[in-house]
């Protein structure tokens, strides 16, 4: 009975000691990464730490883009965006320390209502590529043209990233 008693101390102990030593840990260390997929189970969407991914974003100062699937235009307009937010674009062998990935999803199918679809999604991962820190998506009608889209998707993003 004694020696429960002490395992329960102990591990509300090593519980208090994580608290304490997490909270202490400056916030860009703490950034939170996004959870994908039925986060909203109404929409199906992404839910991401808005306040967390600006701090991450204003200590970053290199960054790379996936121009792989990209028109000449779209990636134009993507390396405009993040270079006019002070952001210097390096290759991948020169270890950025965010990598953004402009996509364009699949449009195929019948769309009725007036209710609109993502036309353009950013995602941003952390070096790994593997971690989604934030994905800001364009929604609207299917008729808008892709570079249309890809214009407002990083007018948005900029809005976001430089509101205070």
């Amino acid at each position: 009975m004694c020696c429960r008693s002490y395992k329960r101390w102990f591990f509300a102990l090593l519980a208090l000691t994580f608290l304490a030593v997490s909270s202490s840990i400056p916030a860009s260390a703490q950034t939170k990464p996004c959870v994908v997929g039925n986060s909203d189970p109404a929409n199906n969407t992404t839910v991401c730490d808005l306040a967390a991914f600006k701090i991450a974003f204003a200590a970053t100062k290199y960054v790379s883009y996936n121009a792989d699937k990209l028109d000449a235009v779209a990636a134009k307009q993507l390396r405009n965006t993040l270079t006019s937010l002070g952001k210097q674009i390096v290759s991948d062998s020169d270890h950025p320390s965010l990598f953004f990935d402009l996509t364009q999803p699949d449009l195929n199918g019948v769309f009725v209502g007036p209710s609109g679809v993502v036309l353009a999604r950013l995602r941003v991962y952390a070096p790994n590529r593997r971690t989604l820190i934030w994905e800001e998506t364009y929604t609207d009608q299917p008729d808008v043209p892709w570079p249309s889209a890809v214009l407002y998707l990083l007018q948005q993003f900029h809005d976001h990233v430089t509101e205070s």
